[in-house]
């Protein structure tokens, strides 16, 4: 896989890296083995191969923005309104898919942003995701 992406493709890669073999419930052995794509071959990356998965696809196109983007930061005012807008059309959304309407990562979103604006009171946590640890879901306060 790394010499077709590497040297067929020219879509820098990492050394092939394996993660810790577990046991499964079914006493089998898990092995599995990652690569990390470059962020220079993000975009070829995409356009050759991509996901066919929608999550996966969507965080590639996220990635694709970001890179776009550069190191220009929007305004504060207008990522506050994006949230605003964002969780107005759907209700109630998670920092990861946040951070990829507003194009900033969901650490920053949610330490630059959601907490303060909760503090605020514009915003507040209406609950968490299924699953054990689950994200945190964010809405609008109603006024």
């Amino acid at each position: 896989m790394k010499k077709l992406l590497d040297y067929r493709l020219n879509i820098p890669t990492s050394d092939i890296f394996e993660y810790p073999k577990y046991f499964r419930m079914d006493g089998s052995i898990s092995e599995a083995y990652y690569i990390d794509i470059y962020s220079r071959g993000i975009p070829k990356f995409s356009k050759c191969i991509g996901f066919t998965h929608p999550k996966k696809q969507r965080l590639l196109d996220y990635l694709n923005r970001r890179q776009s983007r550069g190191w220009k930061f929007p305004d504060q005012k207008s990522i506050r309104k994006a949230i605003i807008e964002a969780l107005r059309e759907n209700n109630h959304l998670t920092a990861r898919e946040l951070s990829i309407k507003t194009l900033i990562t969901a650490r920053n979103l949610r330490t630059s942003y959601l907490y303060p604006m909760e503090n605020e009171g514009i915003l507040l946590k209406v609950g968490k995701m299924k699953g054990k640890g689950g994200p945190v879901l964010w809405g609008l306060k109603k006024q």
